[in-house]
């Protein structure tokens, strides 16, 4: 059976289209107003929010991680002598968008037998991984790979530099009071 028109079915017709075409005539003079200006930015797409960082639930994670893996570490839950002889510690961890890669950044204190460190991580990579997965409660119990902590190397070098003969004698001031040549 075909329905019959309401009544003022064709007068609603009209206010829909012309109520679509007001609210783009709204939206497209907020837009020049937003370009006109210059210190106000548009709303980010959702392209520039893929590149934009890591949000806060990464972060949360990233840190509930790196708490795990170093409780675990400080304890000597690994049964590895090359783990046990020393400290080590987890500076960082970085998540990947899925949750489900995780890079460990660590340093054994000293920074001796880093290698071997990082090779013993490895090898209980699984281990640790199962024990994470206990300590935070995330769907998916993420991969771990270990990354030795290069922050302290270059920390050395900046630090190398600005004692150099060449960088001193551009920061000493000069005899008239002045600034070192720019």
């Amino acid at each position: 059976m075909i329905a019959a028109p309401r009544p003022g079915d064709g007068a609603r017709a009209g206010r829909a289209k012309a109520n679509s075409a007001s609210v783009r005539a709204r939206l497209s003079h907020a837009r020049r107003a937003v370009d006109a200006i210059p210190h106000i930015r548009p709303p980010m797409s959702r392209s520039e929010l893929k590149h934009a960082g890591p949000s806060h639930r990464l972060e949360r994670v990233a840190e509930a991680v790196r708490h795990a893996v170093a409780d675990i570490l400080q304890r000597g839950e690994i049964a590895d002598p090359a783990l046990d002889r020393q400290g080590i510690t987890v500076p960082a961890v970085h998540m990947s968008n899925d949750l489900k890669h995780a890079t460990v950044t660590v340093m054994p204190l000293g920074g001796k037998n880093a290698e071997a460190t990082i090779a013993a991580l490895k090898a209980n990579a699984k281990m640790l991984r199962a024990m994470v997965a206990h300590r935070v409660n995330l769907k998916f119990a993420p991969e771990l790979r270990f990354e030795l902590d290069r922050t302290f190397a270059a920390y050395d070098a900046i630090d190398a530099l600005l004692k150099s003969p060449q960088v001193a004698r551009d920061l000493r001031p000069d005899e008239d009071g002045g600034e070192g040549e720019r």
